[in-house]
């Protein structure tokens, strides 16, 4: 073989080693790859090892990817691995394959490479190059507004250069009458709005073409001469303006024209719209306790009502807030613990023994052990503890 045997590391066979590894090419697993060396010991070369950090002498490698079974951390029908080894498998887990950062998007609408996050211009139509030819910052793919640079500010479909209603509205004009839909007195119903400016749709105007609203249909006389025919006018004969709030009072005898479109229910000449009684009485909140007048303990006597609920009013009730129950004696001190005889009147609160009962109200006054007149009457002077029957001297 043209090697010397002294130096040939395969003397006897025809065979040399090729790589000068000092293996020759017939037992070499990895001819060609000099010093691989195999860190793993599993006798399987490092260079051709599919594995070189973990032994894995048999080499399996299910999915064919390259890897071994042994140290493949995507194993199993993925053909890809991990090829940028940041421990995501390329089966659909990693979004980002190639990248170890993974600094790629998560959102993606429209799958144009282009992140919904980055700022897709046009985020639900694939739009790779983000062409926006009138610099509005939306894509030509979906701008309605393409060429244009004041693009459709309201969203309603229409552009701004040719939208009656920009910024006004988000729907522009529905019915086509020239007026938007927000200041459109017959906004969906005609598409001629109101013909001749009376304040009436033309498909409730029987005289849409005659703003006096005097032709055959509403006859042609107008007695009050309000402009509208004595045949259509609730108020005919009544005043000169009809009924401007709709609620079927002609204005010379509604007290709350123009307020309401509900009058005055309860007839206590305050409007519905102000009335905190409305439909309740008939003379409201006299005393303007936030009480009506129908159900108010207290009403006209003062503008409190009774805060305690204890049926006596607060500019009567000397326990105001403090009770429900009131001063059951009526002396100066409330039910509520502060009267040591609430059944008796007792403004001193005299209590000579000092318990709990004031004189006007205890059976043993002197507190000798010995009822008085207001109990079984054995005790000779209830106002003396010194004389009673037990020391004899009654």
């Amino acid at each position: 073989d043209s090697v010397c045997d002294s130096s040939d590391p395969c003397v006897g066979s025809s065979n040399t080693d090729s790589d000068s590894d000092g293996i020759c090419n017939e037992n070499d697993q990895c001819n060609g790859f000099p010093d691989q060396g195999d860190s793993d010991a599993d006798g399987i070369d490092g260079a051709c090892d599919n594995c070189p950090s973990s032994w894995n002498q048999n080499q399996s490698d299910s999915d064919m990817d390259g890897i071994g079974d042994a140290c493949d951390l995507c194993t199993g029908g993925n053909w890809a691995g991990d090829s940028d080894g940041d421990g995501l498998c390329e089966d659909g887990t990693d979004r980002c394959p190639g990248d170890y950062w993974n600094g790629c998007c998560y959102t993606d609408t429209d799958g144009d490479g282009v992140c919904d996050e980055n700022g897709d211009n046009c985020n639900t139509v694939s739009n790779p190059g983000q062409g926006d030819a009138d610099w509005d910052g939306v894509g030509d793919a979906c701008d309605v507004c393409n060429g244009a640079s004041n693009t459709d500010s309201d969203s309603d479909g229409n552009c701004d250069g040719n939208d009656a209603c920009w910024g006004t509205d988000s729907t522009g004009d529905t019915d086509a009458d020239g007026y938007c839909n927000d200041s459109d007195l017959c906004y969906g119903n005609n598409a001629t709005g109101d013909g001749d400016g009376d304040g009436l749709c033309a498909d409730q105007d029987p005289c849409d073409w005659d703003a006096t609203n005097v032709c055959p249909a509403c006859g042609f006389s107008d007695a009050d001469a309000d402009g509208v025919g004595d045949a259509c006018d609730t108020c005919s004969g009544n005043d000169g303006s009809g009924d401007s709030d709709s609620d079927g009072v002609c204005n010379d005898i509604d007290q709350c024209w123009g307020n309401d479109a509900t009058g005055d229910s309860d007839h206590d000449a305050v409007c519905d719209n102000f009335d905190d009684c409305a439909g309740n009485d008939a003379s409201g909140d006299t005393d303007n306790d936030n009480v009506c007048n129908d159900s108010d303990a207290c009403s006209g006597n003062d503008s409190v009502g009774d805060s305690d609920s204890d049926g006596v009013c607060n500019d009567i009730d000397v326990c105001q807030g403090n009770d429900s129950a009131g001063n059951a004696d009526g002396d100066w001190y409330c039910d509520d613990g502060s009267d040591n005889c609430t059944g008796v009147a007792n403004n001193g609160q005299e209590n000579m023994d000092g318990d709990a009962y004031g004189d006007a109200c205890d059976a043993d006054m002197d507190g000798d052990g010995y009822e008085g007149p207001l109990g079984d009457n054995s005790d000779c002077y209830d106002d003396n503890n010194t004389l009673n029957p037990g020391n004899g001297n009654c």
